[in-house]
């Protein structure tokens, strides 16, 4: 019998691993497994106050270890509906982009990784444009590392130093501004760049309900 569980919380995030807020199961399913493939569902109401949502498998092994003591789980769907519908298979890339609308890492650690290019205003701040190759649901939040794992790079390609300080200047669903200041090194009026220095750097947009 493999058991699933539809289990929601009313805290911020988290996840089933260390607990969710005020966790409670909406709905449980026994399924009892045999050879051949077999479709469950399990329908359960969510109450209006809960903002975390997970399924959870389960199972009590009644067996000592076999090579063939296995099961298989494929094609889950979790959706906001009265009655389970079709399985829905979509492609990588219609997936990543109805992802993109709520999130998007510009940065990921990797080091060395470019915000984009921009103009210096003054000898301590420059501005560049970043165009998002989706539209995000609302203009987005900036989620940032810490600004002092970036640099900037004046026009004649020396390091302008560290950043002090990057936050959004324009925020639109398709196109944001990024601000970024430094102590000193630009030249106002000169292209000017910025980019990531170490692998802890991350910067994120986040358009989450």
């Amino acid at each position: 019998v493999l058991t699933a569980q539809i289990i929601y919380g009313t805290g911020t995030d988290g996840n089933l691993g260390s607990g969710f807020t005020g966790q409670a199961v909406a709905g449980t399913l026994a399924a009892t497994l045999t050879t051949t493939n077999t479709q469950f569902s399990l329908t359960a109401a969510i109450p209006s106050n809960a903002t975390q949502l997970a399924v959870q498998f389960s199972y009590t092994p009644v067996s000592s270890a076999l090579a063939a003591d296995y099961f298989e789980v494929t094609d889950v769907q979790l959706e906001e509906s009265p009655v389970a519908t079709p399985f829905e298979r979509r492609s990588y890339g219609l997936e990543l982009s109805f992802c993109q609308r709520y999130f998007v890492r510009l940065v990921d650690k990797t080091g060395n990784h470019s915000i984009g290019n921009g103009v210096a205003i003054s000898a301590t701040s420059m501005q560049l444009q970043r165009f998002l190759g989706v539209e995000m649901r609302i203009a987005p939040a900036l989620v940032l590392s810490g600004a002092a794992n970036f640099i900037c790079i004046n026009s004649t390609g020396g390091t302008a130093g560290a950043a002090t300080a990057i936050t959004l200047g324009l925020t639109k669903s398709n196109v944001v501004r990024f601000d970024v200041s430094v102590a000193s090194g630009l030249v106002a009026g000169n292209a000017a760049s910025c980019q990531s220095q170490n692998t802890s750097a991350t910067l994120d947009l986040n358009a989450e309900l």
